[in-house]
């Protein structure tokens, strides 16, 4: 392998795209960060893994590079546990700057390594990128300088890509998004694993620039192993590579000698002095990653449509719960039996003594003896909301609430909610007959909850006697009230037959979907995607 690098520079197959605007950029990232995937389709999480990718690239890599051209060329050291990648770094520089070690997981706090006079550049640069962990906590960076590198490329060692430690692999997908060039360090033993190829089968398919160090290799069978990975790396569509092939030195912690990592060294830091190679690396994967953004987005738009599909039918579900509630409570409030004995007994007292005193009583109890019916007709809608939920869902969803709301909460929820409606028929009942005689908002809920004048199975003869009573009173104006008085008590069951819903009410608005973020992202994808 050559130490210098324009030869390789130059065979890179760069795809050439037309250019694309800033905000052209700022309107894809602003749809995929739209996109949500709430339930537990098969297929969602690799659905939110692609949508995460795609943010990761338009932050950390095509947006901070428009907004910071001058910041040097970012070449991310990766690999999987224990490939040697931090040894690997202080042999380079022949110091202990990266943290190396035998413990497992090793390196948390990314080391960053460049030349003094990239300071500025490369500082305002990394405060733009957007790393950070899911609590929101910020990712901290190990800034290093060093003379040996030359300015225009800054080296970071990134934690393992398959970490037991999960913020390590998220850190590590981070940087090397934000990559210009992945310097891919893997074993000898362990350059056939499924994580390695994974990640390598990412970069060719973002058209990210790579180059392979094969760690610790027999030397012995150094030409087997080496022609046997660019075997692979060429049948992955990776064939112009450079691969380099460090021998097995035995068990070390800190650094290799320098002959061992000579042409590696020479080969990285010649990109310092050569503008020419470095531009098209940059460009190479700025491209790829163009071209990468609207195949890898594809068919997100249809997976969240599935989504919002299912939302919708649980909304319905959640309706469909609540007009069956709403009607059995309709049945209830407009049913004789609710006014009780004791009611009557209150009233015939009232009509004795006029007392207003007396007259508030009557209200309470027909309140109280409203809610109890009500409260028992909700507390029993409670399981047919829940059967029609699960029958649309067809599985739980972490946001069901399993603890259902109580009977005396039902009845405190009821009592508060009809005192409110009796309100607005006292209102009514002053409104139209200037609040004198019979005609009170008492003697309105009589008449709604009672029926009409005319005889009602189940209604005893003390109601219809009371209801006779409050008719002949209203006089021509009696079907206008009683049909305002049954209107606000309609209204009342509407009102609470959302209650048995309503934690699934809940649980829906705190999905917070997006309906029109499917469309949002085919029109920001057909802007970037017409003319390349």
């Amino acid at each position: 392998m050559s130490n210098s690098t324009p030869g390789w520079s130059r065979r890179l197959p760069v795809a050439r795209t037309r250019e694309i605007s800033f905000e052209q950029l700022i309107g894809v990232r602003s749809a995929l960060g739209d996109l949500s995937f709430p339930f537990d389709f098969v297929g969602a999480d690799l659905s939110e893994h692609r949508r995460d990718q795609l943010m990761i690239q338009l932050d950390n890599h095509l947006l901070a590079r428009r907004e910071h051209p001058d910041a040097p060329m970012l070449a991310v050291i990766g690999g999987p546990t224990g490939s040697g990648k931090s040894t690997l770094v202080n042999s380079l520089f022949d110091a202990e700057l990266a943290h190396a070690g035998v413990l497992r997981p090793t390196t948390r706090t990314p080391v960053v390594i460049y030349h003094p006079a990239d300071e500025d550049n490369l500082g305002a640069y990394l405060d733009d990128l957007s790393l950070g962990f899911a609590d929101g906590r910020e990712i901290r960076l190990d800034l290093v300088k060093s003379n040996k590198l030359r300015p225009g490329i800054a080296l970071v060692d990134a934690p393992d890509i398959d970490s037991i430690d999960v913020e390590n692999r998220m850190l590590a997908a981070q940087l090397l998004g934000a990559a210009d060039m992945w310097i891919f360090v893997t074993t000898a033993n362990r350059y056939s694993d499924r994580s390695v190829w994974e990640a390598l089968g990412d970069a060719a398919s973002r058209g990210v620039a790579v180059c392979a160090a094969l760690n610790r290799v027999d030397p012995r069978y150094t030409g087997e192993v080496k022609n046997d990975l660019a075997q692979l790396l060429r049948e992955a569509g990776m064939g112009s590579t450079p691969l380099f092939v460090i021998p097995d030195c035995g068990p070390h912690t800190v650094r290799l000698t320098e002959d061992v990592v000579a042409a590696i060294r020479n080969w990285i830091f010649a990109l310092g002095g050569d503008a020419h190679s470095r531009e098209m690396i940059a460009r190479r994967t700025r491209e790829g990653a163009m071209k990468w953004l609207p195949r890898a987005a594809r068919d997100l738009d249809r997976d969240m449509e599935e989504h919002i599909d299912r939302y919708h039918m649980l909304r319905k579900a959640v309706e469909e719960g609540s007009e069956l509630c709403r009607t059995a409570l309709i049945n209830t409030a407009m049913t004789p039996s609710v006014f009780t004995e004791r009611t009557a007994a209150i009233w015939d007292k009232w009509k004795t003594q006029k007392d207003d005193d007396i007259l508030s009583e009557v209200r309470n109890q027909l309140a109280s003896d409203l809610s109890d019916s009500i409260a028992i007709e909700l507390l029993g809608a409670n399981p047919e909301v829940d059967r029609i939920w699960d029958v649309a869902q067809g599985f739980e969803v972490p946001e069901r609430v399993e603890q259902r709301i109580t009977l005396n909460q039902l009845r405190k929820i009821a009592f508060q909610v009809v005192h409110e409606v009796f309100d607005d028929i006292e209102k009514l009942a002053r409104t139209l007959t200037g609040g004198t005689g019979v005609v009170n908002e008492a003697a309105l809920l009589v008449l709604a909850t009672a029926g009409d004048h005319e005889p009602t199975t189940g209604a005893s003869n003390d109601v219809l006697e009371i209801a006779d009573e409050i008719f002949d009173a209203l006089g021509d104006s009696a079907d206008t009230v009683i049909d305002e008085a049954r209107r606000l008590l309609e209204n009342c069951a509407a009102t609470l037959s959302r209650v048995p819903g309503q934690d699934y009410t809940n649980a829906l608005d705190d999905l917070d979907i997006i309906e029109d973020a499917p469309e949002k992202l085919r029109r920001a994808l057909a802007s970037i995607i017409e003319g390349n």
